[in-house]
């Protein structure tokens, strides 16, 4: 008996349409950042890093790819090695007020949490 995956029944596509066009996960359309509507928030964090200091910017939608090239802007301004993860930016440090003053010349809306 063949197992049928639901990954493959949701490929399926049928049209009677002769100009139809399956969408693929490449057609994603990006919309332009607005800066002045995103509200980030920094702080630094310890834990669950053997008590070194980072420093994490939450609220960037991550999934644009402006946000890589942002990414790699604030590493060479603050002079420091960092990441992007799903959620977040980190950055190897604490440097909260240098990625305070690199995202307020950006005019981005600031807030620093946490202690």
């Amino acid at each position: 008996m063949a197992k049928i995956i639901k990954s493959e029944e949701a490929e399926i596509v049928w049209s009677d349409d002769p100009n139809f066009k399956k969408k693929s996960k490449k057609d994603k359309v990006e919309l332009p950042l607005k800066l002045d509507e995103i509200l980030v928030s920094i702080r630094l964090e310890k834990k669950g890093r053997g008590g070194k200091t980072v420093t994490v910017i939450y609220g960037l939608p991550c999934d644009h790819s402006e946000v890589k090239k942002l990414t790699k802007k604030l590493k060479r301004h603050v002079g420091s090695g960092g990441t992007l993860k799903p959620d977040s930016i980190e950055i190897q440090g604490d440097f909260k007020l240098k990625c305070g003053e690199f995202f307020e010349s950006l005019n981005f809306k600031v807030k620093f949490t946490g202690g």
